[in-house]
């Protein structure tokens, strides 16, 4: 009896043993496929295609975000994310990476999405710009993260915030480059506040400092000249912008008024 209960406990201990050897090796797999980050992808179509690539590891999220015009000029913003995820909610920063044009390399924006089944929506609502994306496959080249596009070394950064007739609030961006003695190349962008940093108005054109006459700083709206702003003779943006907007057919004439918030 003492020789049968000897084995009997051989044997249900080299059973446990084995048990646990299993386990423990599940265990430590799946440990291993949770530290693994899921990747996410979604696009929405239309005339400007966004898309959204999201890494999720944990409660961290990156990825890139890239806003897409295809056309005679292919315009485009691509953007590097890093945020948080709390329960169905993404917080982050978006950085800008590059542009067509390379204007506003450097950039931060804030962003904030909602995950709903299959679908990633903007904060701002389902029929914001962007507003829907739905979920597609992630291709084997589908980029997670981008490097920065290299800028003119000697431009100037302006960061300004006022108002167009006295009442429509806006943020602008703009990057100076000195051409030639005296001439500044300008570039960047502009946004109304109620329409929010999706909604960028490119800017170009080029400004004489030591001019006799006022020079023009030109808007672009899907690649068509959609307005003006008349820039003073010596214009300084240390000092921010008092000019005037003016639209494609002069009928309409507005005051605007900008103060610097920030300079590179």
């Amino acid at each position: 009896m003492s020789c049968g209960g000897g084995k009997t406990g051989e044997k249900t201990d080299t059973t446990k043993n084995a048990n646990n050897g299993e386990n423990a090796g599940t265990n430590e797999t799946n440990a291993s496929k949770n530290t693994e980050p899921s990747l996410m992808c979604f696009e929405s179509s239309g005339e400007t295609v966004v898309s959204t690539y999201l890494k999720l590891a944990g409660d961290k999220v990156t990825g890139v975000y890239i806003m897409r015009t295809p056309g005679e000029v292919d315009l485009h913003y691509s953007y590097n994310i890093a945020g948080t995820k709390t329960g169905n909610k993404i917080d982050a920063t978006i950085t800008l990476m590059a542009s067509d044009d390379s204007v506003g390399v450097g950039v931060t924006e804030k962003r904030t999405w909602t995950m709903e089944g299959d679908q990633l929506i903007n904060a701002q609502g389902k029929d914001a710009f962007g507003g829907t994306q739905g979920k597609i496959p992630c291709e084997g080249e589908t980029p997670f993260e981008l490097k920065p596009q290299q800028v003119s070394a000697n431009a100037m950064k302006y960061n300004l915030s006022g108002t167009i007739n006295k009442k429509l609030k806006v943020k602008m961006y703009l990057e100076t480059t000195e051409k030639t003695a005296g001439e500044f190349i300008y570039k960047g962008w502009y946004y109304y506040d109620s329409q929010g940093p999706d909604k960028k108005i490119k800017l170009k054109g080029a400004i004489s400092k030591n001019g006799i006459m006022p020079s023009y700083l030109d808007e672009f709206t899907e690649g068509k000249r959609s307005g003006s702003f008349v820039i003073p003779i010596e214009v300084d943006l240390d000092k921010g912008l008092e000019c005037f907007w003016n639209d494609p057919d002069n009928k309409n004439n507005f005051a605007v008024s900008l103060k610097l918030d920030s300079k590179k």
